[in-house]
């Protein structure tokens, strides 16, 4: 890590990783696919994210919305202006058509519609991404329209590319995050390969969906916040507070789930300087309320099912948070889960990686007590944006690995530390040599039992 080709060659392997996952995901089998482009594409025919058309039910059965089309639909015209009956129904009925052509009914288990399917309900009852904020969308509908891109099949091609960059960034956000919490560089480039090897990351790069760009977001939010708590003289510019808002209004345009990395972020500036300018703390602290503020009421606007709207909500949403069941399905969909979940890694890998990461976790608490060439405020606040990710995921009730993503910099990092914390019978050398080696072989058989037995020689169940 002291020379840049030594991370060039870092980032050139990532990018290698990264395109096998390209050409190996089939089709639409990215989780939620279908409705994420089908948002990006009515954007890119210029229609605008919002003045579409409320829904209403009426008493007489006769003047029910319902009744002129299915609910999938009549969700994406009230959230997108503009757009026609025939518009929306043509779209689904030609992504679902390409879904057909790519073998997307035998590959699903729960999908069991091998033809006949005319619209996203009769694949997933009343679901849409519309309800999603729009930056990721917008961005996608200006890779369809630049390249020209033609048909359902030629958008979803192009516009993967978007999750592929994102990935890379992603590797280099974390790379950025270690060289501030630790100054041992082989922890650094420990963490820069945890973070391109770990297989449901890298199979992201080949996914659309708004997720991809949520974690850019959050880590990004994560690596301001770690840099503002590294300046010794804990002074704030305005070119950081105009950074951070910039960040948080990202966020609010991306997704819910870089909330954390919001607050966290906003904590960090709000208390770096507090031995400092007060009025600058004060001027800070206020923005990233009035942000917060703002973006909560945009995003109840866009009625996004991902908050809470009342304390007895989030009273069940926690409960369902905390359920064994709930917490089971954050891991094995943080793991490793295919066919748009439906199917698993072998269950005594799942088990033996549950014990490594226990025991990480562990190296990594012990690296607080005795940091060893690591700043602990650093290691706390990855700490601190990894619970609160989860406490996130806990409050809206419905658990996916790619929730925890946005703090992926920081499960890097904690990786790398705690590993290189694990007993001193061992060398740096061979604590290094075995996580990487270990990597390696997860990689391989998500790559063999993921993406090669269960997408392409498997049918059906």
């Amino acid at each position: 890590m002291k020379t840049r080709r030594t991370r060039s060659l870092l980032l050139i392997a990532a990018v290698l990783h990264g395109l096998v996952y390209m050409l190996l995901l089939p089709p639409w089998m990215g989780e939620d696919e279908p409705w994420h482009l089908e948002y990006a594409h009515h954007i890119s025919t210029g229609h605008a994210p919002w003045g579409g058309v409320e829904m209403y039910g009426a008493e007489r059965e006769e003047d029910d919305d319902r009744r002129l089309m299915p609910l999938s639909q009549l969700q994406v015209r009230r959230r997108i202006g503009g757009l026609s009956t025939g518009e929306i129904r043509d779209t689904q009925a030609r992504i679902i058509q390409s879904m057909r052509d790519e073998d997307f009914f035998r590959r699903v288990d729960f999908a069991p519609w091998h033809g006949g399917a005319t619209n996203f309900d009769q694949i997933q009852d009343a679901f849409t991404a519309t309800h999603q904020p729009p930056l990721y969308y917008a961005l996608a509908a200006l890779i369809m329209k630049v390249s020209g891109a033609d048909g359902p099949l030629e958008e979803l091609r192009h516009v993967r590319w978007l999750g592929f960059a994102c990935y890379l960034a992603m590797i280099a956000l974390t790379l950025s995050l270690a060289r501030l919490v630790t100054k041992d560089l082989a922890v650094v480039a420990l963490a820069g390969f945890v973070c391109a090897w770990l297989p449901m990351h890298a199979r992201q790069a080949a996914v659309v969906n708004n997720d991809v760009l949520a974690k850019v977001v959050g880590g990004a939010l994560l690596l301001a916040g770690a840099y503002q708590l590294s300046i010794k003289q804990g002074r704030l510019s305005l070119a950081s507070v105009l950074t951070l808002l910039v960040l948080i209004v990202f966020a609010f345009a991306t997704k819910t789930t870089t909330l954390a990395c919001v607050v966290c972020a906003g904590f960090a500036y709000v208390a770096a300087p507090a031995r400092g300018d007060a009025g600058k703390t004060l001027l800070a602290a206020l923005a990233c309320g009035g942000v917060l503020a703002l973006g909560y009421g945009y995003w109840r606007y866009m009625h996004s099912p991902s908050l809470p709207t009342n304390w007895e909500d989030m009273s069940e949403r926690i409960g369902r948070g905390l359920s064994t069941t709930n917490l089971e399905e954050l891991w094995r969909t943080s793991i490793g889960a295919f066919n748009w979940y439906s199917r698993d890694l072998p269950s005594g890998l799942s088990s033996a990686l549950l014990f490594m990461a226990s025991l990480i976790f562990l190296g990594a608490l012990w690296r607080i007590y005795s940091p060893k060439r690591s700043d602990r405020v650093m290691l706390l606040m990855c700490f601190a944006a990894v619970l609160a990710q989860v406490a996130m995921i806990t409050v809206r009730g419905v658990s996916a690995g790619r929730y925890l993503f946005p703090v992926l910099p920081a499960i890097a990092v904690l990786a790398a530390v705690g590993m290189n914390a694990l007993g001193p019978i061992m060398t740096r050398k061979r604590v290094v040599s075995g996580l990487v080696i270990g990597l390696i072989a997860y990689d391989a058989v998500f790559l063999w039992r993921g993406l090669l037995v269960e997408q392409y020689l498997v049918w059906g169940d």
